[in-house]
């Protein structure tokens, strides 16, 4: 449960879809992610605006509030890692690595309309 919290963080993060997911495939967790030194995102990465969005630990705050929110209403939070995560959204370019969910969960890799 304790690393659902860098999921939300990483979801919120103001980067493109695309950037999250690349940033999932090369590091597997979002704590890993969130973990990283100033010095190894030099080794990761050109962007200033990349490396400052990185490191600011102001967001883990608001993802621990999305939790909290979260917790309270009964919404379940689905990672794209989780084997519950639909895996036709998985076959798009860009999707979210972060789902909220409230219902039946099994119906999300059933045929349906969106």
């Amino acid at each position: 449960m304790e690393d659902i919290i860098y999921w939300i963080w990483l979801s919120i993060l103001n980067l493109k879809p695309i950037e999250k997911i690349k940033l999932i495939e090369y590091f597997k967790e979002p704590k890993v992610i969130y973990k990283l030194s100033l010095k190894e995102l030099e080794k990761l990465t050109d962007s200033k605006e990349l490396m400052q969005k990185l490191i600011d630990k102001n967001k883990k705050k608001e993802a621990y509030k999305i939790l909290e929110e979260a917790t309270k209403n009964k919404v379940k939070i689905i990672t794209c890692n989780n084997p519950i995560y639909p895996k036709r959204l998985k076959q798009i370019y860009d999707y979210p690595i972060v789902l909220y969910a409230k219902g039946n969960l099994k119906l999300l890799n059933e045929k349906s309309i969106t």
